[in-house]
């Protein structure tokens, strides 16, 4: 009967998605800094129940965007991150940008 929690963060940078860092059941610390070319920065919360099972409940939450970048710049890196991805990257894609 318990609620588990997986935080990760995620940085767009021109080449991609870079992991920035993950926590369960407790909040993101020790995170690396993020690239120097950074475009913006996700957290998603991932939570699952044990009363629930199924698909888990996933929520997105935009941390820090460059203000170099107008909101369709970084919507089309986005776009292109998710063109560039491996078959495997896209079997497991899980963000909903």
């Amino acid at each position: 009967m318990g609620t588990d929690t997986v935080t990760s963060r995620y940085h767009l940078t021109p080449e991609g998605w870079i992991n920035g860092g993950w926590a369960a059941n407790r909040p993101l610390e020790n995170l690396s800094p993020p690239p120097k070319d950074c475009i913006e920065t996700w957290e998603e919360k991932e939570q699952t129940h044990d009363d629930y099972p199924g698909k888990p409940i996933r929520d997105w939450k935009l941390v820090w965007a460059s203000s170099d970048f107008s909101e369709d710049q970084r919507k089309q890196y986005r776009i292109r991150a998710k063109e560039r991805a491996t078959p495997t990257e896209k079997l497991s894609w899980k963000f909903p940008l």
